[in-house]
Parts: C-alpha cells; sequence; structure tokens
C-alpha cells in the first residue's frame, strides 16, 4: 500500500519535473490524435502520447494508454506514428526524449535502429536494465516531411521481479520530440536554477552554522541549517537522476531518498520557526510535522506537501509577528515570497523560479537575523550603561566620603591653630558641596563648570595641606560638554600620588583638537610622579573611565604616564 501510494506519487512529481525541463510552450496534443503531428514552424516539443502495443511479432497491434505503461511486465513491442508538417531549418534537428519507460529497450525510427538501452531479453535472467535518461538525436537525413514510424522492442522484468512493491517504470508518458536546442536551452536553465538556488541555501546553511556557534541566543538556527541543506541534497538528487546515466535499477533507491528527504526539509522548516520563535509546545511539534508531512507526500503528492508545510510555517512566523516577535515580519514576507514565486512559475522546483524563491527567502531571513542582532546588541548595551551607571555611583559614594572625612579633620586641626585658615577651608567646603551637588545629577557640564570645581577643589587642599597648588589653562573651550567631576577627580588623584606633604604644585590642563579628535591634556609637576609608572590602576582613574565610557561608549581613549618628568593623563574624545 505504502510503495503503490509513493510510486504514485513519482509519477505526478517526474511529470512536473519532465514538463519543466523540456519547456514544453506548444499545447499539448489530444490523446485521441492520429498519427501525432510536429509542425516544423509552430511546434516547439510535442509528447508521444499515442501508441499501440502488442507481445511478439506474429501479435496483433492493440491501442496502448502510456499511463497504464506500469502493469505491463515482460517483453513488448511498441509503436506510434508521427507526422512531421514543414521542412527544419538548416541549423536546426530534432531529438526524442525517453525518460525511464522500461527496464530496457531498442529504439526503431523508421524501422533503422536509433539506440540500445541495456539488454532486452524475453526471460528475467538475460535481461540488463538500461539508464533512466535517454535523449536521441534524430539525423536531418531521416526527419522529413511525412509519417514516421517510432518503434520500441522492450523487456520490463526488472521492475517486476527486482522492485515488485515500488516499480521504478514509468511507462511511455514521458516520452517527447522536439527541438533540440529547445531541450538544451530548456536544460540550461534548469541547470541554472539548481546552481543558484543550492549555491544560495548552501550560503545560508552556513551562515546560520556560524550563528548557531556564536552562542545560546542563536541555538535554534542549526534547524535553519539543516532545513537548507536537505533543499540542496533534493536539488542534487533530482540533477543527478535527470542529467547523469543513472541506472533504471538504482531509481528505487533515488525515489525513497527523494521522498525522505522532501518530508524532512519541510519538517525542520517549521520546527524551527516553533523553536526560534518560542511557540511554547516545541518538544512534541517535530513528531506531528514529521507525520503531516509524510501522509501528505504518500497520500497526495509533493506540491501539496510544499504547500502544506509552508503555510504552517507561515502561520507560524504570522503569529510571531502579530506578537511583535523580534525578526518575524521579515520571516513571515520571505515565506509569502516563496509560496508567491511557486503560484507564479507552477514548475516548483527545477526552474529558475525556484533559485529566486530560495534568493528571496534567503535574504528575508538574512534580514530577520539582522534585527535581531540589532536588538541583541542594543539590549546589551543598555545593560553595559546600566552597569557603567550602578559603578559610577559605587564610585562616588566610596570617593566622597573619603574627601569628607579627610576635609573635617583639617578644619578640626585649624580650628585649634588657626581659626581663619579653619573658616576659609569651611567656606570652600561648602561651596565645592554646592558645585557637585549641581552637577553630579547632570549627565554632562561646560568646561567652565568643571574648571569652577577644580579650582575650588585646589583651594581646599592648598588650606588643608598648608601649600600653594595652582592650576594653569591653555586654549580651553570653555563651552564645551563634558561628563562631571572627571578633571576634579584626576586632580584629586594627582594630589593624593604626586606631591609631597606641603610641597607646592602646579597643574596644566590643554585641549587640542584634530580632524575631530579633541585631546584635553593634564598634567602635574609633583616630585613623586616618578613612583607611578607601575602603580595599579586607583579607584579615581576607574571612576573617569567609567564616566567616559557611560558618556561616549567606545568613541574615547585615555592614556597616562610620564612625559619630561611629568605625569601626563591625556583624554581624547572622537566625537563633539
Amino acid at each position: 500500500m505504502f510503495c503503490r501510494l509513493a510510486l504514485k506519487w513519482m509519477k505526478r512529481k517526474l511529470a512536473a519535473n519532465i514538463l519543466s525541463i523540456l519547456g514544453m510552450v506548444s499545447l499539448i496534443q489530444a490523446a485521441s490524435a492520429h498519427p501525432i503531428n510536429f509542425n516544423t514552424s509552430s511546434d516547439y516539443v510535442v509528447p508521444l502520447i499515442k501508441w499501440a502495443v502488442r507481445e511478439s511479432s506474429t501479435d496483433i497491434w492493440r491501442s496502448h494508454d502510456p499511463n497504464l505503461s506500469t502493469e505491463l511486465i515482460g517483453y513488448h513491442e511498441f509503436k506510434t506514428e508521427v507526422h512531421i508538417e514543414g521542412n527544419l531549418d538548416e541549423f536546426k534537428y530534432l531529438v526524442l526524449r525517453f525518460y525511464g519507460p522500461l527496464s530496457a529497450y531498442k529504439l526503431y525510427w523508421d524501422d533503422q535502429l536509433m539506440l540500445e538501452n541495456g539488454i532486452v531479453s524475453n526471460t528475467a535472467n538475460n535481461e540488463q536494465a538500461g539508464q533512466l535518461l535517454q535523449t536521441i538525436k534524430l539525423p536531418r537525413r531521416i526527419t522529413t516531411p511525412g509519417s514516421h514510424t517510432i518503434r520500441l522492442t522492450a523487456s520490463n522484468w526488472a521492475n517486476g521481479i527486482t522492485h515488485p512493491l515500488l516499480k521504478n517504470n514509468f511507462g511511455l508518458k514521458f516520452t517527447y520530440i522536439g527541438y533540440g536546442h529547445i531541450l538544451a536551452a530548456s536544460e540550461s536553465r534548469a541547470i541554472l536554477s539548481i546552481t543558484l538556488g543550492a549555491g544560495v541555501l548552501v550560503l545560508t546553511a552556513l551562515f546560520s552554522l556560524v550563528l548557531f556557534y556564536s552562542g545560546n541566543t542563536y541555538r535554534s538556527y542549526v534547524l535553519l541549517s539543516i532545513f537548507c541543506l536537505l533543499n540542496v541534497a533534493v536539488l542534487l538528487i533530482q540533477y543527478v537522476e535527470l542529467y547523469f546515466p543513472v541506472k533504471m535499477g538504482h531509481y528505487t533507491l533515488f525515489s525513497m531518498l527523494l521522498i525522505l528527504l522532501i518530508a524532512l526539509k519541510g519538517v525542520y522548516l517549521c520546527y524551527f520557526f516553533s523553536h526560534h520563535f518560542n511557540l511554547g509546545w516545541k518538544k512534541i511539534s517535530f513528531a506531528i510535522l514529521l507525520i503531516a508531512s509524510v501522509v501528505s507526500i504518500i497520500y497526495i503528492n509533493s506540491d501539496f506537501n510544499f504547500f502544506l508545510m509552508t503555510t504552517i510555517a507561515t502561520l507560524f512566523a504570522g503569529y510571531a509577528a502579530f506578537h511583535r516577535r523580534v525578526g518575524s515580519l521579515s520571516s513571515f514576507i520571505g515565506l509569502l515570497g516563496m509560496i508567491a514565486v511557486y503560484v507564479i512559475t507552477n514548475q516548483f522546483p527545477l526552474t529558475p523560479g525556484y533559485a529566486y524563491g530560495s534568493i528571496f527567502f534567503a535574504y528575508a531571513m538574512i534580514f530577520s537575523i539582522g534585527k535581531q542582532i540589532k536588538r541583541t546588541n542594543q539590549a546589551k548595551h543598555r545593560l553595559e550603561l546600566k552597569s557603567a551607571q550602578l559603578e559610577m555611583a559605587m564610585l562616588k559614594k566610596s570617593i566622597q566620603p573619603h574627601f569628607i572625612m579627610n576635609t573635617l579633620l583639617s578644619i578640626i586641626s585649624w580650628l585649634e591653630e588657626q581659626p581663619k585658615i579653619a573658616a576659609d577651608l569651611i567656606h570652600a567646603l561648602a561651596k565645592e558641596f554646592r558645585i557637585v551637588s549641581d552637577v553630579s545629577s547632570k549627565n554632562e557640564i561646560t568646561v567652565k563648570e568643571e574648571l569652577e570645581l577644580c579650582e575650588n577643589h585646589l583651594q581646599i587642599m592648598s588650606l588643608r595641606k598648608g601649600t600653594q597648588y595652582s592650576l594653569v589653562k591653555n586654549n580651553l573651550p570653555l563651552d564645551y560638554k563634558i561628563p562631571p567631576m572627571i578633571f576634579h577627580t584626576l586632580l584629586e588623584n594627582g594630589l593624593t600620588h604626586a606631591f609631597q606633604p606641603g610641597e607646592k604644585g602646579t597643574f596644566w590642563l590643554s585641549y587640542s583638537s584634530d580632524d575631530g579628535v579633541h585631546k584635553f591634556t593634564l598634567e602635574n609637576n609633583g616630585s613623586h610622579v616618578s613612583l607611578n609608572g607601575n602603580s595599579p590602576e586607583g579607584m579615581g582613574l576607574t571612576f573617569v573611565k567609567s564616566q567616559l565610557r557611560l558618556r561616549y561608549h567606545d568613541e574615547w581613549g585615555l592614556t597616562t604616564g610620564l612625559v619630561d618628568d611629568k605625569w601626563v593623563v591625556e583624554i581624547r574624545l572622537y566625537r563633539s
């Protein structure tokens, strides 16, 4: 039962393929027409649809329906009449195309032997099966206007004995006469279709595998890769069937393998979308989809299987698009495009239309993947910003109490010795609190505001340490906006690590711009700068980098080091 239904499917499938390959542009002639007419000026390819059959040379010829050839086992003779109307162009020639009509046969044109395909025999033991596809070029001298007889002496033992359940013969219904250049052009289009379609599918499969290995976010793309590779396998098998000398005895294996691959590729297409968009029932969907795919092929045909499985996948993508899943709309459009190309060409799969459909679907999926990657990067960026914000908040909480504690201890000390200095220190500290309170909640402040905070801080530190610290400014853009407290933190860091107690100090802050790169350079001449060359990154520098990362992402740079006995910190900003 299963094999007979599989044979039925193969007949329909091969009929569609052969019509595509032949590129038929003339109308199929009525079965009652006898003899078959071929008009050299209006016909291009004509099917040989009217045959007569007999069991031996002594029997009477009787009418034969080509659709029933699969029921004929043993030795038979067939003949049909072809009437050529008009003369052939001197640069054109006719060919006969036979696609798997019988196990073995000899072909005669007007009793002239044209082809021996295998070894014909009256007994099963002596028969040798021939090739699946045969194309016979007819010499111009024998394709003259008028009626001609095509005769076959054939045996069909291999189909009845070697493959009793799945017969691999297709009778005489896939036999044609036509112009050789038309058939060659049709074959070229089919080869182009297979090459383009397979090439695009292979690239899509490789790209999907790269995504699969890149992380858990894209694990489902291994299913898309399998779908693409199964499609490539289907194309290659059909190509081998049509353009390589496949033995009739091997065709059963090709048929069963083709059925399996077509069933699986539809399943993996649907399973990919159900898994990729997390539809919630992917654990049981594979078995259900496989049953649906196999049943649709066996009981109907591959065309119905294509529509059924692609429609299911389209419903999955449509459901995901309705719920605004990332990349679902592009996938939905890609699947609709595949169906549209199928309907328009109606020659799936061995046509350029199949390649175009594959390319359309592949581009749609790549666009969908691109949107997913973009959304993933955006989410990652938001997490990085959040992390930077938390890191900055923690650093602020660590830096400010340290500074306040030391300043209060200095005020206590000066209150006993010099109350005026203590009072000035309190006023300066209050001013710094006010400035810090104003700027700390902002994402950006002007260089002018930052300088006011820095100079006030140097005043506090001068009073605390009983010395003099100064800031020399050079070419600074006062209205340029920067993250708050970056120079302030670097000054505090320099005061802590570069100067001895009581040592005077000078800081130089300069600005330059070249080709869109804004450069701020902070230097100091502390006597301890030579000790900082291999020092680990402190909390202050970590805070500055966190601020720059939060504001400028990756478009900044910061370097530190000794230059001419000065400690230099250089900040580069790559955008305004």
